[in-house]
């Protein structure tokens, strides 16, 4: 393996505390613990002062670190970074801690798939209280017939605007194209919305 291989992969390889090492020296047994962490060998230094200055003695600092992980949850790591003179790498010292409490946890969210709604929100980006049935929204018009009018809102959804649902001043028009022509923005309500079948029908405001 490369030096520079090794310097870029070391703080993925995991190496766990058993055997002969964890019999080894107290101060051992510590980097050995860090080792069985994402935390960088360049890094070691600053997790070994903030583990010092969280448990103290270093005779018991394994043990410590192992059976009382809410001392490091309970260290404010932005007033640590600042005493310290380490603020520039902040984000750094949170990781640190994290790995100590727990090496190589998962921080990811399980996933869990998306409902309807959800992907529907996620494609159109929009939300529930900006696009829901009963919002008020703008419309352009993209395409205009007799009997139905095919409009565009938000970041460019389609929705249809039926002539039987739109009325000016409370008339009922005969032929949308006579009121209004592609490029017109008019303000209409969402009248129903298929969040499934990406159907979304206005109407007159």
């Amino acid at each position: 393996m490369g030096a520079w291989v090794y310097v870029n992969a070391v703080g993925f390889l995991r190496v766990r505390l058993s055997g002969m090492l964890a019999a080894s020296s107290i101060s051992s047994q510590f980097f050995a613990l860090l080792d069985d962490t994402r935390i960088h060998p360049d890094l070691y230094c600053f997790a070994e002062q903030m583990a010092r200055d969280v448990y103290g003695d270093m005779d018991v600092l394994v043990q410590s670190i192992r059976d009382l992980p809410s001392y490091l949850e309970k260290l404010d790591i932005e007033a640590y970074a600042r005493s310290t003179g380490l603020h520039y790498m902040m984000q750094t010292l949170c990781c640190i801690r994290e790995e100590l409490i727990q090496g190589f946890q998962e921080w990811r969210k399980k996933y869990e798939e998306p409902s309807d709604d959800d992907m529907f929100y996620m494609m159109t980006g929009e939300t529930r209280d900006t696009l829901s049935e009963g919002s008020i929204v703008q419309a352009t018009i993209r395409r205009v017939l007799s009997k139905t009018a095919i409009c565009t809102v938000g970041a460019g959804l389609i929705c249809l605007l039926w002539r039987d649902d739109f009325k000016v001043d409370r008339r009922e028009i005969s032929d949308l194209s006579q009121v209004m022509k592609v490029g017109d923005t008019i303000t209409c309500k969402i009248k129903s919305l298929r969040k499934k079948q990406w159907d979304v029908k206005l109407s007159s405001f």
